[in-house]
C-alpha cells in the first residue's frame, strides 16, 4: 500500500558548556546515550549500540563486579535485522540542556549503577533563556538547529519528521510567547534544511489543551483553548492557531502577523496583576498627597 512506518524518540540537544574538549565530549556522550541508544542500531551503517555505550558500560560493569556487561548484547542476526528497519527518523523535541562531564567524585550524586552514572554528564539550563508554563521547558531555538545537524551528520541524513514540538503556558488565548516559539523553532528547522537536513514534516504539539502528565490540566500546550469549566469543553482558536494556519497556507513565516484570538481569554493572574498595579498606584498617590499636607 506504499505506506511508511517509523520510530520516534524523545530528543533534546545537549549543548556543550564550552568549546573545551571535555565539554564537547560531554555533549557527544549525552547525545549517544539519550538518542543513539535507540537510533544507532537502526540508522547507523554499523548497527548495534553506540560504541561509546558498549565500551563504557562494559568497563563500569567489570569495575562493579558484574560477570558481564549490564548492556545486553545483540547477536549478529539481530544487528542486521535492526539496521534500516525504520522508514523515517522521528523526533519529539521541546528544549535544550547545557551539559558537562561528571567528575571522578561523582558530583552529580548519581546512583551507582544507574543510567545517569553510565552516561556521566550533568545538565542544566541557562536561567536567561525564556521560560514557559513548564519548569523544564526553556526556549532555545538554536537547539533545534543543532539537533537536526547532529542527526544529519551522525546517521547519513535520514528522512526526519518532527513529530512533536511546542511550548506550554498557563492559559489565555492571545499566546504571543507560543507564536514567537513556533516562528523561531520553524525558522531553525528551515536553517537546518538549507544546510541539507532532509526534514519531511513538522507536527505542532498540540492541537488543543490536554491532560499533561503530572501537571494535569495546569499546563496548556494547545493551539486551541479548552474551557474545562464548560460541560461541552468549548474550544477556541488561540492566536497561535491562526498564525500556524497562515504559515501552512502561505508556506512563509510572517514575523509581523499577530491576529486576535477567536475569543479573548486573559492569562490566569493577569486580572490580579492589573488590580495590584492599580492598588499600588492609589497608595502612591495617597502617600504623595499626605506628604503635601504635612
Amino acid at each position: 500500500q506504499n505506506g511508511i512506518i517509523g520510530i520516534t524518540v524523545d530528543s533534546s540537544w545537549a549543548e556543550p558548556r564550552s568549546e573545551s574538549a571535555d565539554d564537547r565530549e560531554a555533549s557527544e556522550l549525552a547525545m549517544q546515550f539519550h538518542i543513539g541508544w535507540y537510533m544507532h542500531p537502526i540508522f547507523s551503517k554499523t548497527g548495534n549500540y553506540p560504541p561509546v555505550m558498549i565500551n563504557r558500560i562494559n568497563a563500569l560493569s567489570q569495575q562493579q563486579g558484574f560477570a558481564s556487561s549490564r548492556l545486553p548484547v545483540f547477536t549478529p542476526t539481530e544487528i542486521e535485522k535492526l539496521k534500516g528497519s525504520s522508514d523515517f527518523f522521528g523526533i519529539n523535541t521541546y528544549t535544550t540542556s547545557i551539559v558537562y562531564k561528571n567528575d571522578a567524585q561523582n558530583s552529580g550524586n548519581f546512583r551507582i549503577p544507574s543510567f545517569d552514572h553510565d552516561r556521566n554528564t550533568i545538565g542544566y539550563q541557562d536561567p536567561t533563556w525564556p521560560g514557559s508554563g513548564s519548569g523544564w521547558l526553556k526556549v532555545y531555538p538554536k537547539g533545534m538547529h543543532q539537533l537536526l545537524n547532529w542527526i544529519r551528520n551522525e546517521y547519513d541524513n535520514p528522512p526526519v519528521y518532527v513529530t512533536e514540538n511546542g511550548v506550554s503556558d498557563r492559559g489565555g488565548t492571545k499566546d504571543v510567547a507560543r507564536v514567537n516559539y513556533y516562528n523561531q523553532y520553524l525558522g531553525a528547522v528551515l536553517d537546518a534544511m538549507a544546510e541539507g537536513s532532509d526534514v519531511r514534516g513538522y507536527v505542532a504539539w498540540s492541537l488543543m489543551d490536554n491532560f499533561e502528565w503530572r501537571a494535569g490540566l495546569t499546563e496548556r500546550f494547545g493551539l486551541f483553548y479548552v474551557d474545562y469549566e464548560d460541560p461541552t469543553r468549548k474550544r477556541s482558536a488561540k492566536t497561535s492557531a491562526k498564525v500556524l494556519a497562515k504559515i501552512i497556507e502561505t508556506r512563509e513565516i510572517d514575523l509581523e502577523y499577530l491576529p486576535e484570538p477567536e475569543v479573548f481569554i486573559p492569562e490566569p493572574g493577569a486580572a490580579m496583576s492589573v488590580l495590584v498595579s492599580r492598588m499600588l498606584m492609589i497608595v502612591s498617590l495617597a502617600f504623595a498627597l499626605f506628604k503635601t499636607l504635612v
